[in-house]
C-alpha cells in the first residue's frame, strides 16, 4: 500500500461491466434459457457499452457464434420476454437494445441507482394503473381475442 505521503496512482480500466448477483441466479434458475440464449446473453454482455447500449445487431451477433439467423432471433426474443434486454428505437433498419440494470451496469453509480429508480417507478406505476382499473387488462385479452 503507498503511503499517505505518495500520490494515488490512478489506474484506468476498460471493457468492464458490473454483474448483480440477484440477476444472475434468475437467469441460472429459469428453465426457459436455453444454451443458444445463454451463449447469446453472454455474447451481448460483452458488447455493453455505456449507459448499458448493447452496440451489435442481429447479424452481428450470428456471424460471431456461427450460428443461425432463426436461432439467434429466437434468443433475442426470448431475452427481451424476459426483460434482460430492453428494446430501444429503431436505428435505421436495426433495433437498439439495452441491457436491464438488474442484470448489470456499465456507467456511473448514480445513473445506475436514477435507471433502477425509474423502472421500479414504471413497474409500480402499471401495476398500481391494473389495481386501479382492473378492466384495462380484461379490455386488451377481449380485443385481442
Amino acid at each position: 500500500f503507498p503511503s499517505h505521503d505518495s500520490v494515488p496512482i490512478r489506474v484506468k480500466v476498460k471493457d468492464w461491466l458490473m454483474l448483480f448477483h440477484s440477476g444472475s441466479e434468475l437467469l441460472a434458475r429459469d428453465k426457459e434459457m436455453t444454451g443458444e440464449a445463454f451463449r447469446v446473453f453472454h455474447y451481448v454482455m460483452s458488447h455493453v457499452d455505456y449507459e448499458n447500449k448493447l452496440l451489435i445487431t442481429q447479424a452481428g451477433v450470428k456471424e460471431a457464434l456461427e450460428m443461425k439467423q432463426p436461432h439467434v432471433s429466437r434468443a433475442f426474443k426470448l431475452l427481451v420476454k424476459k426483460e434482460i434486454l430492453i428494446e430501444g428505437k429503431k436505428f435505421g433498419t436495426n433495433k437498439i437494445y439495452y441491457l436491464n440494470p438488474y442484470f448489470g451496469w456499465k456507467g456511473s453509480a448514480r445513473k445506475l441507482k436514477q435507471q433502477l429508480q425509474e423502472q421500479a417507478e414504471s413497474k409500480i406505476g402499471q401495476s398500481h394503473q391494473n389495481e386501479v382499473d382492473p378492466s384495462s387488462s380484461s379490455k386488451s385479452e377481449s380485443q385481442a381475442a
